[in-house]
């Protein structure tokens, strides 16, 4: 075998051949590495800068000046372009007091002006903090980072501590926690069953 082919391939030709199966070696092994698919990341992790594309299930937080998170935003769907608000699916917002308490609120569909700082929810908003046993309803709600308000709207329904508000707007100072609550519009205070079962 080695015979015919030093009969064909002269012996000056021999480096060539081995520098060409080299190169195709190395070739072969690179360019399947080069198409091996990317490890899958998890889904919802955080992200500081949106592409202006659809990104499905991100995160975006926000930090204060001591480098505790202020809000943390869940989205199933991010739809962004470029220099214009943010179109939000199925949005879920954690606010954190400087009481240490947790309003949880979710909505249907929402908006987020990152420049403004001006977050929107609606369709069927519901929020919540446990440990201050405060609850509402509302048709939608506006949260402004910058002056730190958080105001609702439309069928506006509120349980605090086992006494139920209902009015068409009411607005929550998120740095005062839930100390001040001003409602306006139609009110109208009922107390909930189970408070009066407890009185009875």
């Amino acid at each position: 075998m080695l015979d015919r082919i030093d009969r064909y391939l002269p012996a000056v030709l021999w480096p060539l051949v081995v520098l060409l199966v080299t190169w195709a070696t190395w070739f072969v092994v690179t360019g399947r590495e080069m198409i091996l698919p990317e490890p899958e990341t998890g889904k919802n992790e955080p992200v500081k800068e949106i592409p202006s594309a659809v990104v499905d299930q991100p995160v975006l937080e926000e930090m204060s000046a001591d480098g505790t998170v202020r809000w943390t935003l869940y989205l199933d769907r991010i739809t962004r372009e470029e220099g214009a608000v943010m179109e939000l699916d199925q949005p879920r917002a954690l606010y954190r007091l400087q009481s240490g308490e947790v309003l949880d609120v979710t909505g249907e569909f929402g908006t987020y002006d990152e420049e403004a700082g001006v977050l929107t929810l609606s369709g069927g908003v519901h929020g919540a903090a446990r440990q201050a046993a405060f609850g509402f309803v509302v048709d939608r709600m506006v949260w402004d980072s910058v002056q730190g308000l958080l105001t609702a709207s439309g069928g506006v329904e509120i349980d605090r501590q086992g006494l139920r508000f209902s009015g068409e707007e009411f607005v929550l100072e998120l740095g005062r926690g839930f100390a001040r609550i001003e409602v306006t519009g139609g009110i109208e205070i009922t107390t909930a069953p189970e408070t009066l079962a407890e009185l009875e």
